[in-house]
């Protein structure tokens, strides 16, 4: 045992000196080391702050009568201090930030912001190498909003306009809930002027029916408020929109006829154009508005102009509406007039021949015939156009019916005229050359003689 106890002894005091030096040497590397890696340095120190007393704040008759709680609002709480990173770590949890409210409940109705001070200060072992650089400890302003709750209406706002081709019925325009309650602190609520509804104008052809919108918040100036605590709810939006079109109405037919020697000039409508709006696929497909026939009771023993009245809202398709003043009162003026006569006498050069281009004559030098018809048809009326048509006749003298294309409504009187044609000279059959025949279509009823020029050779048209 003593033999190992010299043993150490010598191992530690052979080159004793060295050794020491040695050790010298480590403490100062060491030294430098931790000065090079554990440097002393800045640091702010974020506090948390601690609330005080705070049911004193909560049981205030004040807010039993209000309804209402406090919401808390302070700026951030920083300690700035100098030293090393071990010595700061140590001594982070010995300084805290709070706030007391003690004195809370000399509080009272008029209060809607409530001031205290935070204190900051240090508990505990504060830690040794650590220095204060800003003097934080001591007084910081906290705020406590009253929450509040105010009501505010929803108003639409609309972004650019509608095409042209559509319209937007503002009257039925609902917003549900018209006003949000909006609740939270006084200082962000009584900010908020307006809530807005946002809607894009341009894109809008059907109705506009939105669900579960939140409306924009917006100050007196019209500037976007972005709540951070306050809680604004939902509306659901509804506008209808339609497409504009025009209805036209058409002319009513009319059953019967009015009183003897009188006859119907015309029938106008007027107004004959609505300006409408409904649904896109009915107005595409609308087509004109056909009134109910005028009853032969209306009509019967009439001699004088006589009006009806309609309205054009008795006609729409289901979903079209009248956008045109007036409340669509159509009407319709019956113009009647007495039946006369008129003569004409037209010279037989003015007749026109077809179906022979030699060898014959009109012996008949003048046609008279007459004609009945409305008193102003017959007024604008001129010489009506005649044609003979002489083919497939033979030699001879022939009496040969008329063709005289009349206007509407307008008929001969008795029969239809004739003229005497001769044909040939009495020798060798004539020399003609008979044409196609094609039977006469009266013009009132939808036809019309064929015209040919003035050889007789090709067929032009209508004279």
């Amino acid at each position: 045992m003593s033999k190992q106890l010299e043993e150490f002894r010598k191992s530690f005091v052979v080159n004793l000196p060295f050794k020491v030096a040695a050790l010298l040497i480590a403490l100062v590397f060491w030294f430098v080391i931790l000065n090079t890696l554990d440097p002393v340095r800045n640091e702010g120190i974020p506090l948390t702050l601690q609330l005080r007393n705070e049911e004193v704040l909560m049981d205030n008759p004040i807010n039993a009568v209000l309804q209402q709680a406090y919401t808390l609002r302070s700026t951030p709480i920083t300690v700035q201090v100098r030293g090393t990173g071990r010595a700061i770590d140590a001594m982070r949890d010995s300084v805290i930030a709070y706030v007391d409210f003690a004195a809370a409940d000399n509080i009272h109705a008029a209060s809607q912001n409530l001031n205290f001070t935070a204190t900051v200060r240090t508990q505990g072992n504060f830690g040794d190498g650590v220095d204060f650089l800003s003097v934080s400890i001591g007084s910081v302003p906290v705020s406590l909003d009253r929450v509040v709750a105010r009501d505010i209406e929803v108003d639409f706002n609309p972004i650019g306009t509608l095409g042209a081709e559509f319209i937007a019925l503002w009257d039925e325009m609902a917003i549900s809930p018209s006003f949000l309650t909006i609740r939270g602190p006084s200082s962000e609520i009584n900010l908020i002027d307006k809530l807005y509804v946002d809607v894009e104008m341009a894109y809008l052809q059907t109705h506009l029916d939105l669900g579960g919108v939140r409306p924009r918040a917006v100050d007196v100036t019209e500037a976007t408020i972005i709540p951070q605590q306050a809680v604004i709810g939902t509306v659901d939006v509804f506008l209808p929109v339609f497409r504009r079109g025009y209805a036209h109405v058409l002319q009513p037919s009319y059953e019967g006829g009015v009183a003897p020697g009188f006859g119907v000039f015309a029938v106008n409508v007027s107004p004959s154009n609505f300006a409408v709006a409904g649904p896109a696929t009915v107005i595409a497909n609308m087509q004109s508005i056909n009134l109910t026939p005028i009853e032969s009771a209306a009509m019967q023993g009439a001699t004088t102009d006589f009006v009806l009245e309609y309205n054009i809202n008795d006609y729409l398709p289901q979903g079209v509406f009248l956008l045109s003043p007036g409340g669509g009162r159509i009407t319709a003026n019956v113009i009647v007039e007495p039946i006369t006569e008129r003569s004409f006498t037209i010279a037989s050069e003015n007749i026109s021949v077809r179906g022979i281009t030699q060898n014959f004559q009109i012996l008949t030098q003048n046609i008279t015939f007459s004609v009945s018809g409305l008193q102003s048809a017959l007024a604008d009326m001129t010489s009506p156009p005649i044609q003979a048509n002489l083919g497939g006749l033979g030699e001879g003298n022939h009496q040969v019916g008329l063709n005289i294309t009349l206007p509407q409504g307008v008929n001969i009187v008795g029969s239809a005229p004739t003229m005497l044609v001769q044909i040939g000279d009495g020798e060798n059959g004539g020399g003609y050359e008979p044409y196609p025949y094609e039977p006469y279509v009266p013009y009132e009823n939808g036809g019309g003689e064929p015209y040919y020029d003035e050889n007789n050779e090709n067929e032009v048209g209508e004279p």
